[in-house]
């Protein structure tokens, strides 16, 4: 399989941009690596006022930050700036303002950007999150499952579940994610297959529980990343973590005495504040790699698909026009001309992503007869893959099974 690259810009804007660009710059291509890119060769990063323009028109791949700030009465806004941040929202380009906090949101930033949602600096893991969703690289929507024991660590679950929300996560969680009257065993089963990442509330008897168990032998099987918060005393107590930790998917996260309001070893505890913030970060990171895992899979299947049906498969991993994300093309050994195009995606696809993913930041819309969207189906719900069948019927704009694309490159 060949590879081949394009390019991502981030612009930054704004009068606190000088103050913010370097850690904002740290934060982003740490990310970039964890998603297999290059920061060198891949993204650009774009501070200097007189690039602006140029930047913006570019064929490629566009995300704004705008660094805001209130402004003092001998400063007046940058006029030039202003207009490129108009400009990119006009052709669709993703435009985030950023504060220090949203107090008095609309005297720190132009008023073209006031309609738009902003962001605090302090929420670095997520910004940079919203950043690689800009250019396509994750899906918008953030998922999480966690795995724990009620009689154990209820009282976590259901904090971190909060808090992972107001991060804009959609967190499966048993009491409150499964409607009554729905088959229990399914509808876990269906939402792992769907999932970013698993928290593992790590508590004395976790791994005894059945249902922890399994859910963290569906994840092992997805290769989805595990974040393990390790109640005190496990790490010493419980040799089943290791062989977790073996695996290579499990980030272990050690929870002190000190980190538990209570300090003590209750089903209704919760943690602390601080605990709380220092570990959302390394959910976004891990959600990265996670994400990273499964597109990569999906990816080798295809070239493992193309390798058998005697097709040459070229891996785009930061895209080319007029396909702006992740992409393999197929050609003929004999021909240089592309007979498809397959975009791998990190999760289970809807109608709303399939829009999402081909019509472009331009409102171009990419041709569908020869492009499909390819997810992997293991542990997909029946009920999903027939809701996905019916939407390739009604919809020119379909997605793919990875594991038929041997039998759809077969029919090329």
């Amino acid at each position: 399989m060949k590879s081949a690259t394009m390019g991502y810009a981030l612009i930054m804007m704004g009068p606190d941009a000088p103050q913010h660009a370097a850690d904002l710059a740290a934060a982003f291509e740490h990310s970039v690596r964890d998603m297999g890119l290059d920061p060198a060769a891949d993204v650009q990063i774009i501070t200097a006022p007189g690039a602006l323009n140029q930047a913006v028109a570019r064929h490629g791949v566009l995300v704004a930050v705008w660094c805001g700030r209130q402004l003092s009465q001998d400063e007046a806004e940058d006029a030039a700036q202003v207009q490129v941040a108009r400009t990119m929202m006009a052709r669709g380009h993703p435009v985030l303002p950023i504060v220090e906090t949203l107090d008095a949101f609309d005297t720190k930033v132009p008023c073209a950007l006031r309609v738009l949602n902003g962001e605090i600096w302090a929420n670095m893991a997520t910004l940079v999150a919203n950043i690689m969703a800009g250019f396509e690289l994750t899906r918008v929507r953030r998922r999480a499952f966690l795995s724990y024991k009620r009689n154990e660590s209820q009282g976590v679950a259901v904090q971190l579940h909060g808090a992972l929300e107001l991060r804009r996560f959609t967190t499966f969680l048993d009491t409150a994610s499964i409607e009554a009257g729905v088959s229990f065993q399914p509808a876990l089963l269906s939402n792992l297959a769907n999932i970013d990442l698993v928290i593992l509330l790590h508590t004395a008897n976790a791994l005894n529980s059945e249902w922890v168990y399994k859910e963290l032998v569906e994840a092992q099987k997805r290769g989805t990343e595990v974040i393990q918060v390790l109640w005190p005393g496990v790490r010493e107590q419980d040799p089943k973590r290791i062989a977790w930790a073996d695996l290579g998917l499990c980030e272990p996260v050690q929870l002190a005495e000190t980190d538990l309001v209570r300090g003590a070893k209750r089903a209704d505890d919760t943690v602390t504040p601080a605990f709380v913030h220092t570990l959302l970060p390394q959910v976004e990171q891990a959600r990265m790699r996670s994400i990273r895992r499964r597109c990569d899979s999906v990816v080798r299947a295809l070239a493992d698909a193309a390798q058998h049906s005697k097709l040459t498969a070229t891996y785009h991993p930061a895209g080319t026009p007029p396909v702006p994300m992740p992409h393999l093309v197929l050609s003929r050994p004999d021909s240089a001309s592309a007979v498809a195009t397959l975009v791998p995606s990190d999760g289970i696809p809807d109608s709303r992503e399939l829009f999402r993913r081909f019509a472009t930041q331009d409102g171009v819309v990419m041709d569908t007869t020869r492009t499909r969207l390819v997810y992997d189906e293991l542990g997909v719900h029946p009920e999903e893959l027939r809701h996905l069948n019916w939407l390739n019927s009604q919809l020119s704009a379909k997605s793919l099974a990875a594991q038929k694309a041997t039998e759809w490159m077969s029919n090329l």
